[in-house]
């Protein structure tokens, strides 16, 4: 679809791919996935209308230049396109994988995006005030993670790498898994190992430049 996109009623996205590289606007509408399909938005997005997804299909935000990310509730979330910043417009939920892509920028601001499944920062993901809870296995190899305020980023599973961390001065990294976890080796601002259970393994070396905090019933583990 070239041109500007209007769904009024309702489109239906079984297998097939949506490409849609003009305006879209399912204000009144509703845009539902009943299979592993994908919907790719080049363009201004006013609305996803009624987004059904709970189980399955894939949201692509890929204009080739800085773009806003409706808040909604999604199931994948691509930020894609190969350049520019993909700013979320309100909070973010998605039930399943969110990705960045390389050159991409996802800029957070001040509003939450909490991820159910796969977590992968090939590019960058930027953090002010809000909370990036990652439930899932987390990635940045390659990626940055990046604080520019006093937020904050929430580790739940299995964490690879956070890339290149910038957290100079503010910025808080908590690994709350509620059982055994590993630290990824790095240097930190402020660290808190979490979950309310466990063991927390340094897995190399760690700094923390500001707080080190270890909740009541975690243990932190030195081998």
């Amino acid at each position: 679809l070239t041109g500007a996109s209007a769904v009024g009623g309702a489109i239906t996205v079984s297998t097939g791919t949506v490409d849609a590289n003009g305006t879209f606007d399912a204000t009144g509408g509703a845009v539902t996935f009943t299979g592993a399909g994908n919907l790719q938005l080049a363009g201004v997005v006013a609305s996803l209308g009624a987004l059904t997804d709970s189980d399955f299909g894939t949201v692509t935000y890929d204009a080739n230049g800085d773009q806003a990310i409706v808040s909604d509730d999604y199931v994948n979330l691509i930020a894609g396109g190969g350049a520019g910043t993909k700013t979320l417009g309100g909070a973010v939920t998605v039930a399943g994988a969110f990705t960045t892509d390389a050159l991409v920028t996802t800029a957070m601001g001040a509003n939450n995006l909490t991820v159910a499944g796969a977590t992968d920062i090939n590019g960058t993901v930027t953090i002010t005030t809000a909370t990036l809870d990652a439930n899932g296995t987390f990635d940045a190899t390659d990626g940055n993670v990046t604080f520019t305020g006093a937020g904050n980023l929430m580790l739940s599973s299995t964490v690879t790498s956070l890339g290149a961390l910038t957290s100079v001065g503010f910025g808080t990294v908590t690994y709350d898994a509620p059982g055994d976890q590993d630290i990824v080796a790095d240097a930190y601002y402020s660290l808190t190992a979490g979950g309310g259970s466990g063991t927390k393994t340094l897995a190399g070396n760690v700094t923390v430049a500001g707080n080190l905090i270890i909740d009541p019933v975690v243990t932190i583990a030195m081998d």
